[in-house]
């Protein structure tokens, strides 16, 4: 207790001393109180204005049950609830983000002996008396009555050929995402130019050059001019003179009717209640000696230069975020300055900011708030505290704390629908309340894993955002959601036209194309009126989005005003039904592909497909974006090896898409020295060896390997058929001005596609290893053997690399011959052994038993299949006919093979995915895909692209299976996270291209084991 004499010596003191002593008196008197039950403990309680019981009963029962009262609220954190009957417009306005209830809550809970929900008890909104300064829901009878006159609906209208230029050159939100576009680009520009980010002497900031090393602080300003339309008109002379009355920015006159949005207010308007955004008859009503200017453009870009210049001058590092507010990372200057300064990094960071302000004003006579914080997220609520006109250095040790009030809309990424999907399904109202009574496995629950850890890191003042300077546009807008009065489809077709053509300027002006096209459309809602209540305004709406694939029509990017049209009217006819009710159109251009960038970065396409070749006429080069060195390494000598030649089959399915092995042969053959210098080591190799073996394919066609027999098994018995035949092939290959001398063994379309250079090489390379054989005369067609490959004789990679067409009619002529000589009891032997060890069958009498058994099981199981579906299509009786078919199909055969040596196989097609053939990095391809693509939606050929992937697994590879598995479980668990924060739309089309797959799947599945493939 606090005695008289102690409180007679503190009646002398200064006023923060004699509240301090006051509240310790207070608390005495509140630990004077008996506590009874704990039914309150942990809560902290408010009690505002008159209530019913009054303040001193309502707090002896708080504090009788284990709660704290607390008499003078001075932090907002400090309390738990707030306890009122009534609030007052200000109070309601401040304790917004605040639990408030009414006496009830305590009185009840203590009756009942339990602690009721609170919720239950909030203060109703109704018992505040509320002036409803604007009736949205009231038509506008000027606007009906203009637009009954044809003439002037076709004249002020979206009718009108000069509604478009003059709408967006008095359109605010125009002039603000175009300022800010060009701003990104300055800023982009000058930051390349900076040499090593050193700075002349004249500048003030920057005197000397700034050091390479890493500073051990980081320190970030967000910049923010105030009310900076307002400002910037009232620097003018001729308004100096209204610096000290309330000012806005608004299209309409200080007109009691009008319905003109307020685009900026001064603080001095804000003091009467009034807020950007406020029609403008209803600030009048709060602020009737409010004066309103018009918009000028030309001088809020002229400020914005300047202010830019300001920032550049004085930060390492710069991101636009708009006309009138930046983001400035000045950590090395500020650890510059501190070497050569006996202040410490706070104190010259705050001088850096005032400096900013102060230079702000001088030159523009605009005033500006600068916030101060190690990480983005604590610059710019320290901003918050800064307005107006100062500036605020938030600290990471105080960074809880002053977050803690706030709401969940106040961390970044979160809006209004991600902000009441934590209240309700968490049941906390702000951030304080999140790290108090939450985890983070909680926040991750409701919002998934991603996007969980990164509100839970942002909450506790975490956040490791880089600024951003060099980042390239990501979509072209062009949308108009005022004057939409169309009476017929004609109008409506017009006005589609011309925004078409909007879109392809803003397209062409940012040079790049789209290949996807969003249309934003807005109907009239059922239940609202014809007219809006703002003049020509859209009104209560239902906004429809749609997108569509956009592109030439020879495919690929386009910038074309037909295209556009063709597509945005196209989705316009699968959602609107009545054209009259259209109040808004807006067309976006998405997944960009920039002029100066080859590489797709619109979708996953971009990190799948490697260069495409494209070929010059009358030329064999293939051109590329780089270009290789001309010389590669010489592979080491590989020793001889029997071989058969098949290089001549031009019929060979082979697979073209973009993830196969054939695709490489697209690769570039020259190199700029400079480029080929910046590539890494790492690649560089990798496009030396693939090289190589491009130039190994042509000098060493197809070739299958063959075991080398010994000496006893080369003795053929008298009157038996070679089991391996040398048949050079005899047919010319026409020549051509690009492909003269081809190399017999080449396959034309690859050899066509190489340089000269390399031909030439090729070729003298071949006439010099070239030795005089004397070629075997071909054998009469008559007299040729038929084909009779043993197994065991094939190599089992290259048998599998064999087309089916040709192991079919090799397997099938080997039968046809096979049957002729079998005889009944060789037919019950073979059964008898089937039956009792398929796998070990051998279907062939002629192959050694001791040999099949030492072919790899898979090879075996192929060799039995084809041999069976062969036998099992074959009528038991040979005609003449079939016999003549056979002998022709073993001419076909024995004209692609030819015995060979010095030549090596092809390696078999392994699936892949981004050229990815290892299944963990498969998974980090599609988990990026997934995690970038989250809030955009999958594209079509996106998962046409893992589609065709998981169908090549399942089919090509032995443990495709799970693989199979394993991309599915990720990508459904991923969908389990991000799905439930998605709006409907979105989540049905992630669900949806996650089914697509899936079914696919299960059919493969199916077909071969009966049943869907599980992934649980």
């Amino acid at each position: 207790m606090v005695d008289d004499q102690e409180r007679e010596r503190d009646s002398f003191l200064d006023f923060s001393t004699y509240i301090r002593e006051k509240r310790i008196k207070l608390q005495n008197q509140n630990d004077s109180f008996d506590v009874h039950s704990q039914l309150f403990s942990g809560l902290v309680f408010h009690i505002n204005g008159y209530t019913n019981p009054s303040l001193q009963e309502l707090r002896k029962i708080i504090l009788q049950n284990g709660g704290k009262h607390i008499h003078q609220l001075i932090n907002k954190s400090d309390v738990t609830h707030i306890i009122s009957s009534n609030l007052t417009p200000r109070k309601r306005l401040e304790f917004k983000n605040l639990k408030v209830c009414t006496p009830d809550w305590i009185t009840q809970s203590v009756q009942q002996n339990k602690l009721l929900p609170w919720q239950n008890f909030i203060l109703d909104k109704d018992k505040t008396p509320q002036t409803l300064l604007f009736d949205y829901n009231k038509p506008n009878e000027r606007a009906q009555d203009l637009l009954k006159s044809d003439e002037w609906r076709q004249s002020n209208t979206a009718n009108s050929m000069q509604f478009l230029p003059s709408f967006y050159s008095n359109s605010r939100l125009h002039f603000l995402s175009s300022s800010k576009a060009n701003l990104k680009l300055l800023v982009q520009s000058a930051q390349e130019n900076l040499d090593s980010r050193s700075f002349t002497t004249s500048n003030p900031a920057k005197s000397s050059k700034l050091s390479s090393e890493q500073p051990s602080k980081r320190f970030i300003l967000h910049v923010d001019m105030d009310s900076f339309f307002v400002s910037a008109s009232l620097s003018q002379a001729k308004h100096s003179h209204l610096r000290q009355k309330a000012v806005a920015i608004s299209h309409g006159k200080s007109s009691i009717n009008s319905t003109s949005e307020l685009a900026s207010v001064n603080y001095i308007a804000r003091q009467s209640g009034l807020r950007n955004g406020m029609i403008l008859s209803a600030a009048k009503k709060l602020c009737p000696e409010l004066i309103t200017l018009p918009y000028d453009f030309e001088l809020y870009n002229k400020i914005t230069v300047i202010l830019y210049e300001i920032f550049l001058s004085h930060s390492d590092l710069l991101q636009a975020v708009s006309v009138d507010e930046a983001l400035l990372d000045v950590s090395k200057i500020v650890a510059n300055k501190s070497k050569d300064n006996t202040s410490n990094e706070d104190e010259i960071v705050f001088n850096l900011a005032e400096d900013i302000r102060n230079l702000v004003r001088e030159r523009t006579s605009c005033e500006a708030s600068v916030g101060i914080g190690s990480n983005i997220l604590l610059a710019k609520v320290a901003t918050r505290r800064a307005k107006p006109a100062g500036t605020f250095h938030l600290k990471s040790e105080q960074a809880v704390e002053f977050l803690n009030p706030l709401q969940f809309d106040s961390l970044p990424g979160v809006g209004s629908e991600m902000r009441h999907k934590i209240q309700h399904q968490l049941g906390v109202f702000n951030i304080g309340e999140l790290i108090r009574n939450k985890s983070l496995s909680d926040v991750q629950r409701v919002l998934g894993k991603k996007l969980g850890e990164t509100v839970w890191n942002n909450s506790h003042g975490i956040d490791d955002r880089q600024l951003v300077f060099e980042k390239k546009r990501q979509s072209v807008s062009a949308e108009v959601n005022y004057g939409i009065r169309f009476e017929n489809m004609e109008e409506t077709e017009k006005f589609f036209y011309n925004l078409s053509g909007e879109l392809s300027k803003r397209l062409i002006e940012a040079k790049c194309k789209s290949n996807s096209l969003t249309v934003k459309i807005m109907t009239r809602r059922q239940d609202a009126p014809k007219e809006a209540a703002k003049f020509l305004g859209h009104g209560v709406v239902d906004v429809h989005s749609k997108s569509r694939p956009l592109s030439t029509r020879s495919g690929g990017a386009t910038d074309e005003q037909e295209r556009i049209f063709e597509c945005s009217w196209k989705i316009l006819q699968s959602v609107v039904k009545d054209y009259k009710d259209l109040r808004g159109i807006g067309f976006q251009a998405q997944k960009l592909e920039h002029k100066d960038d080859k590489e797709k970065k619109g979708q996953i396409e971009g990190f799948f497909k490697r260069p495409r070749q494209s070929t010059e006429p009358n030329s064999g080069a293939s051109t590329s974006q780089s270009r290789l060195p001309e010389k590669a390494p010489q592979p080491a000598a590989r020793p001889p090896v029997e071989v058969i030649d098949i290089s001549s089959d031009m019929s060979v399915d082979l697979d073209e898409s973009d993830d196969s092995i054939g695709s490489t042969l697209s690769m570039p053959t020259q190199a700029d020295r400079k480029v080929w210098r910046a590539i890494p080591q790492n690649i560089r190799k990798e496009v030396l060896e693939e090289r190589q073996r491009i130039k190994n394919t042509l000098k060493t066609p197809f070739k299958v390997p063959f075991k080398t027999p010994n000496k006893a098994e080369n003795k053929i018995p008298p009157g038996e058929k070679s089991p391996i035949v040398n048949i050079p092939n005899t047919q010319a290959i026409p020549a051509t001005p690009s492909i003269n001398m081809l190399p017999s063994q080449a396959d034309p379309a690859v050899w066509k596609a190489l340089p000269s250079d390399i031909r030439k090489e090729v070729l003298s390379e071949k006439q010099m290893s070239k030795t005089p054989v004397r070629a075997p005369p071909p054998p009469s067609p008559i007299s040729t053997p038929s084909v009779d490959m043993k197994p065991s004789q094939v190599d089992g990679g290259v048998w599998k690399e064999l087309p089916s067409t040709i192991r079919k009619e090799i397997l099938t002529e080997r039968f046809a011959d096979r049957t002729k000589k079998m005889t009944m009891s060789n037919k019950q032997q073979q059964q008898q052994q089937e039956v009792s060890s398929p796998s070990l069958v051998v279907p062939n009498s002629q192959i050694d038993q001791g040999v099949w058994r030492e072919l790899p099981s898979n090879i075996r199981r192929n060799l039995t299949e084809e041999l069976s579906k062969s036998h099992n299509h074959k009528p038991m009786k040979m005609t003449h006919t079939i016999s003549a078919q056979t002998s022709v199909k073993a001419q076909q055969v024995s004209n692609r093979i030819t015995k060979k040596s010095q030549l090596i196989a092809r390696p078999s097609v392994i699936p892949m995915l981004m050229r990815k053939t290892d299944i963990k990095d498969v998974l980090n391809v599609v988990e990026s895909w997934l995690d970038i693509f989250r809030t955009r939606g999958p594209h079509a050929s996106d998962v046409q692209r893992i589609k065709v992937y998981v169908v090549k697994l399942l089919k090509q590879d032995t443990d495709g299976m799970s693989k199979t598995r394993r991309i599915l479980k990720l990508w459904k668990r991923k969908n389990d996270d991000f799905l439930p924060v998605l709006d409907l739309d979105l989540s049905e089309k992630w669900q949806n291209a996650f089914a697509n797959v899936k079914q696919t799947v299960d059919e493969i599945v199916q077909e071969k084991y009966g049943s869907n493939l599980s992934i649980k």
